[in-house]
C-alpha cells in the first residue's frame, strides 16, 4: 500500500514538474517573440500578417491603429492626387498640341490596361455583371449620341432652309427691281428654269422661259414705264416664296390685241397690288403663280 501511494505521489510530482517547465519555456518563447518581432495567428485573420515588435500582437490594438492608418492614408492619398492633378495641369499648359494628344493617348492606354487587369481578377459572375453594366452604358451613350446627332441634323437642316429662303427672296427682289423693271430679259435665266411653268391672272398657263419672256415684253409695249419698286410683304417657307408688290405704269402707247387690232392709249396710270408665289429648285424657280385684279387694271387705264 505504501509502495502504491509512493508511486502515485511520484507520478503527480513528475507531471507538475513538466507543466512548470513547459510554462517557463512558453514564456521565454513569447519574450523572444516580443523582442524579435514575428507574425502571429493567435488572434485570427485580423493579425495573421502583422509583425509585432516589443509586445504581443493585439487584435484590438491592431484594429484601432489600422483605423488611424487608413484615415491618415485616405487623407494623404487625396492630397497626393490633388497635387498630381495640379502638376499635370501645369505640365499641359506648356505642351504643344501634338504632345498633349500623345499624352492623352498614353493616359487612355494606361486606363485601358488597368481596366483589363481589374477584369482579369474578377470571377465569372462578377465579370458577367460588369460586362452587362458596360453594355447598358454603351447602349445609353449610343442612344444619347443618336438623339444629339438627330437634333444637330435637324438644326442644320433648319439653318440650311433658312439660308436658302433668304437667298430666294433676295433673288426675287433683284428679279423685280432690276431685271423686270429695266427689261434685262437675258438675266431672267438667273432666277427662272428653262422649263418654268407660269400661271397668269387671266387663267393662262405657259411652259418654258421663252414664252414667259414674250408675255413680259408685251406689258411694256403699251406702258413703257412699267415697274415694280417695292415688296412690302415677303414670306418664305422651304422651297416656296411669296411676295406682295406694287406694279405701276402709264398707258401711253397703243395696246396690240390678239386679232391684230390695237387700242389707243388713254394716258392714264395704273397701280396694282400683285402677288407672286414661286417654287424653287437648285436656286431657280420651276413654277410661278401671278395674281392681280385684271378688272381693276382695266378700270384704272380707262378701258372698263
Amino acid at each position: 500500500m505504501n509502495k502504491q501511494l509512493t508511486a502515485v505521489v511520484f507520478s503527480i510530482v513528475i507531471l507538475l514538474t513538466v507543466s512548470v517547465v513547459a510554462s517557463i519555456d512558453l514564456s521565454q518563447t513569447a519574450d523572444a517573440t516580443k523582442a524579435k518581432g514575428t507574425t502571429t495567428q493567435k488572434y485570427g485573420s485580423a493579425t495573421k500578417s502583422l509583425v509585432c515588435g516589443d509586445k504581443l500582437c493585439s487584435e484590438v490594438e491592431h484594429s484601432e491603429s489600422d483605423k488611424g492608418k487608413h484615415g491618415e492614408s485616405s487623407h494623404g492619398d487625396k492630397e497626393k492626387m490633388k497635387q498630381r492633378h495640379l502638376q499635370m495641369l501645369e505640365k499641359m499648359k506648356s505642351m504643344s498640341k501634338m504632345k498633349m494628344i500623345d499624352s492623352m493617348k498614353s493616359m487612355m492606354s494606361e486606363h485601358h490596361d488597368m481596366k483589363i487587369e481589374k477584369m482579369n481578377q474578377m470571377d465569372r459572375q462578377e465579370l458577367l455583371k460588369h460586362i452587362e453594366k458596360m453594355l447598358d452604358k454603351m447602349s445609353k451613350d449610343s442612344h444619347d449620341n443618336k438623339d444629339d446627332m438627330h437634333h444637330e441634323d435637324s438644326d442644320e437642316k433648319h439653318k440650311t432652309a433658312e439660308r436658302l429662303a433668304k437667298q430666294h427672296l433676295e433673288t426675287f427682289d433683284e428679279l423685280d427691281f432690276d431685271v423686270f423693271t429695266n427689261q434685262q430679259w437675258n438675266r431672267l435665266y438667273e432666277s427662272h428654269s428653262q422649263d418654268i411653268i407660269v400661271h397668269w391672272p387671266d387663267g393662262r398657263t405657259t411652259v418654258g422661259i421663252e414664252p414667259h419672256i414674250e408675255d413680259l415684253k408685251a406689258m411694256f409695249v403699251y406702258a413703257p414705264d412699267t415697274r415694280i419698286e417695292q415688296h412690302p410683304v415677303k414670306i418664305a417657307s422651304g422651297p416656296w416664296t411669296s411676295v406682295i408688290g406694287e406694279i405701276e405704269g402709264t398707258f401711253t402707247e397703243p395696246m396690240p390685241l390678239p386679232d391684230g387690232s390695237t387700242i389707243q392709249p388713254t394716258g392714264k396710270s395704273f397701280k396694282l397690288i400683285m402677288n407672286t408665289v414661286g417654287y424653287w429648285e437648285n436656286g431657280v424657280m420651276t413654277e410661278e403663280y401671278l395674281f392681280w385684279d385684271n378688272l381693276e387694271f382695266m378700270k384704272q387705264i380707262g378701258l372698263a
